[in-house]
């Protein structure tokens, strides 16, 4: 996936965020190492929300990525956030998309 928002909107999403997938996974479920960084658009917001992880447990999560596009970012992906967030590579707790008519047009990283 790689469906970006239209241009005319992209002013919504001031921020860039850097997210990396990983390239495998060793026997414990750890990644073994990351593929290219891909630099994304993005609305970074500070706010608490409980959402329910990969694992089905319900976690706080404190900072949610509003991508500006269906990118195929994972729950395992690294991602580095703009300079203004502490911690700056949070772990993503959960994914979202969002869908309309035509198909995936956005996705939100809760972290």
């Amino acid at each position: 996936m790689s469906a970006s928002i239209i241009p005319d909107l992209l002013d919504l999403f001031p921020d860039i965020v850097v997210v990396e997938e990983p390239t495998g996974f060793d026997r414990t479920g750890k990644p073994l190492g990351y593929g290219a960084a891909r630099q994304l658009p993005a609305r970074v917001l500070g706010q608490n929300k409980i959402v329910r992880g990969s694992d089905g447990q319900e976690k706080v999560s404190s900072v949610t990525v509003l991508f500006g596009g269906a990118f195929g970012v994972t729950p395992k992906a690294r991602v580095t956030l703009p300079a203004r967030f502490v911690p700056r590579n949070p772990t993503v707790i959960a994914i979202s998309h969002g869908e309309d008519e035509n198909g995936a047009h956005h996705e939100r990283a809760y972290c």
